[in-house]
């Protein structure tokens, strides 16, 4: 079983703040046009961060009508890049737990409550 979060360098779940919700008002356009949907209701319910070359989040965002779980990447320059995002997540979802990478595929993704981002 893979590791949570807090255990692989991750800090323990922070509260809403400016920093998260700045990072999500930035990535909000790419996540709509990756998800397929526009949200009106984009904001930070908790997240988790782990100082890197950069940063890397997981943030369990709050919309309209469900939750989404992204993982992010700042570079060291401050420019955040999209990794994933799981859709369809609830309040209760755990954020500590990692996304299951293991049945992903090309092909898979489109069915799938999950995009993988390569660039």
């Amino acid at each position: 079983m893979a590791k949570p979060y807090n255990e692989t360098g991750f800090s323990g779940r922070k509260p809403s703040d400016s920093v998260c919700q700045n990072l999500l008002n930035y990535v909000k356009p790419l996540v709509e046009i990756e998800t397929g949907q526009s949200f009106k209701n984009f904001s930070c319910a908790e997240y988790m961060d782990k100082l890197t070359y950069g940063t890397n989040y997981k943030i369990k965002v709050a919309t309209d009508k469900s939750y989404l779980h992204l993982h992010l990447y700042t570079t060291p320059q401050g420019v955040p890049q999209i990794n994933f995002i799981e859709s369809n997540r609830q309040k209760e979802d755990d954020l500590a737990v990692p996304f299951d990478l293991r049945n992903i595929t090309n092909s898979s993704k489109q069915e799938a409550n999950f995009s993988y981002f390569t660039h």
